[in-house]
């Protein structure tokens, strides 16, 4: 072979190679941008099914301010695309995007904790009230399942939250301490806690249980 044919052979060989590589590189560039992008659209979906699920669970705070206890019960709630690709663009993100991701996510796991506890205890609860009567049921009970709908009611608001925050500042969803994110959070939290004295306070006032039947 002479050493212009093996030039040639040569040459051609590392132009495949390095058209392989930017090939492969432009395609994992786009899978990153695309993930990132379908990461922020779980975010738009968690926000709604978030405001269903908080609805259920005021429907139920107004239940048991009525000295009643619902059937209704949020359904889990999913983040297919976070559990199974975060991981492939964890790199690209900044140490505040990943925080905001973990935090948020992690928030939702103990949502749907708190749906099947919760379902769990209305369950119990429900198959008493019908063998036994409304009279077995024991005021600790009763308090536990009231307690519970609104406990759950608080950590769906604060997921909520950090969740707008995060659509709101998508590069830089800034979550440390005495800035005007945290004083945002603070607030919040107060205003979910002025939220349920309200429900429970306007359902005693303008409903009643056949309104619920």
């Amino acid at each position: 072979m002479s050493y212009e044919k093996l030039f040639t052979t040569l040459a051609s060989v590392i132009v495949g190679w390095l058209l392989a590589q930017i090939t492969g590189s432009i395609k994992e560039v786009w899978k990153i941008r695309k993930i990132k992008k379908c990461l922020i659209e779980e975010l738009q979906e968690l926000e709604e099914e978030l405001e269903r699920t908080k609805m259920i669970y005021a429907k139920s705070i107004q239940i048991h301010a009525l000295s009643g206890i619902g059937t209704e019960i949020p359904t889990p709630l999913s983040n297919h695309i976070f559990k199974n690709y975060y991981k492939d663009a964890v790199l690209s993100l900044s140490k505040q995007q990943r925080i905001s991701y973990q935090l948020i996510h992690t928030l939702i796991e103990s949502t749907n904790q708190g749906i099947r506890e919760f379902s769990k205890l209305t369950g119990s609860l429900q198959e008493k009230h019908m063998l036994e009567g409304i009279k077995a049921m024991k005021p600790q009970e009763f308090q536990q399942w009231g307690k519970s709908a609104q406990a759950e009611f608080k950590n769906i608001s604060s997921c909520l939250w950090h969740v707008r925050h995060h659509k709101l500042n998508p590069k830089h969803p800034e979550l440390n301490i005495k800035t005007e994110a945290s004083q945002d959070f603070l607030d919040h939290e107060k205003k979910t806690k002025d939220e349920i004295e309200t429900i429970i306070y306007l359902a005693k006032k303008n409903l009643t249980r056949d309104y619920f039947q």
